[in-house]
């Protein structure tokens, strides 16, 4: 449209500077959501091998480090009337140990496909 003289240069730097802006502030936030990934890789794993070799850890820790053991994995114990036991996982735990998404997991992993939602 400029080379076709139907707008004035003025518009045109005027137009360039807002596509770089906002191409500036997108790159940014790609750049900001493929650093969370990354973190939220990291996590996920550290997470997951806690709960691997929770028993091992805890039965070779001190009473402070078994309490902050217990935080990390459950917000609240039950004893129910006939003496019964109930745990409540933290909302991490509870999402990575619920077994459906362990299965879903499973498939995603041995067929290579990634989550619906990761796609969207």
């Amino acid at each position: 449209m400029f080379y076709d003289d139907m707008i004035t240069p003025s518009t045109l730097k005027r137009e360039q500077g807002r596509v770089a802006s906002q191409l500036a502030e997108i790159t940014e936030r790609l750049d900001a959501f493929k650093a969370g990934c990354v973190d939220a890789r990291v996590r996920v794993r550290a997470y997951l091998a806690l709960a691997a070799n929770c028993h091992k850890l805890y039965t070779t820790c001190d009473e402070p480090k078994k309490r902050q053991i217990n935080q990390a994995f459950f917000t609240r114990f039950t004893r129910t009337e006939d003496h019964h036991i109930a745990a409540q996982y933290t909302s991490i735990y509870d999402t990575i140990l619920d077994p459906t998404n362990r299965l879903h997991a499973d498939y995603w992993q041995r067929t290579k496909q990634l989550h619906p939602a990761a796609t969207s």
